[in-house]
């Protein structure tokens, strides 16, 4: 990312974490209590190139850092990390996602996608869309919407929803039958204009398996802002297999058969 953009998000980065950039330690994570006045998650990962925190419950810090002491940021910010976290969160009923890709753009950034006749819904009219197939776009919190159809469907959404501290973020939805089409650009690159002319800086982010979503949003001109793990309320989630391939028609293999799956993982609740 660049340095403008850079400094532009780092209040907000601070102050969703609940940590100042300056306790990050270098090549090792710093382990830092939220603040009294915080109400974010109760644990966030953040790395920024070599520097890293992880802020939490004033009453983790020690069991955290004892995780933390010695452990290289890579290996940490892995499922290795998320799940040796998850040993002091988990009994608490906080599992610990990760990792994801946070992302931003602003006017130097953003690009233009055109040839797309991509139409703005309300946030009423996002609330009646069904969250199962939508809920990248998150329906029931959005404050606009941005979509592409064919007839009466709805094949590519872009919802915004406030993100605090001048940041809106952009979360996307294609259906299967319109992926590999530049629709998911159009859609993004809509919803990150009108997120720039509300004088508002533009945020999205993605996982690593998610490979179509990461090349849309860097096709978008979003650029990488900081690696994360996060400690929210509820079960431990593991991430799926990668989605997409490198090319169309590319073969892709499992390394695993499936006598070899981790039996431990339990199916997705309802």
């Amino acid at each position: 990312m660049n340095e403008t953009l850079t400094q532009k998000t780092l209040s907000w980065i601070e102050k969703t974490i609940g940590a100042p950039f300056e306790s990050f330690g270098y090549g090792e994570a710093a382990v830092v209590p939220h603040p009294p006045d915080y109400d974010g998650i109760p644990l966030w990962g953040c790395k920024i190139g070599e520097r890293a925190a992880i802020s939490c419950r004033e009453d983790w810090v020690e069991r955290v850092r004892s995780i933390v002491s010695g452990q290289s940021l890579d290996m940490l910010f892995s499922t290795l990390g998320t799940y040796d976290l998850s040993k002091v969160t988990l009994p608490e009923r906080v599992g610990v996602w990760g990792i994801s890709w946070f992302m931003f753009a602003d006017e130097s950034t953003l690009r233009s996608v055109k040839g797309h006749d991509v139409i703005r819904l309300t946030s009423d009219e996002m609330r009646e869309l069904d969250t199962a197939v939508y809920w990248h776009s998150f329906p029931d919190d959005a404050v606009a919407g941005f979509a592409i159809k064919e007839g009466d469907r709805i094949i590519a959404l872009a919802g915004v929803r406030g993100a605090g501290d001048g940041v809106l973020e952009v979360g996307m939805d294609v259906l299967a039958d319109a992926r590999g089409t530049g629709l998911g650009r159009a859609v993004v690159s809509a919803a990150g204009r009108w997120i720039l002319d509300q004088g508002k800086l533009v945020m999205a982010s993605t996982a690593p398996f998610n490979v179509p979503s990461a090349r849309t949003l860097r096709a978008a001109g979003l650029q990488y802002g900081f690696t994360a793990m996060l400690g929210r309320p509820g079960v431990l989630k593991v991430p799926p297999q990668p989605l997409g391939l490198p090319y169309p028609g590319a073969e892709v293999f499992n390394l695993y058969p499936d006598s070899a799956m981790n039996k431990d993982i339990r199916p997705r609740p309802s």
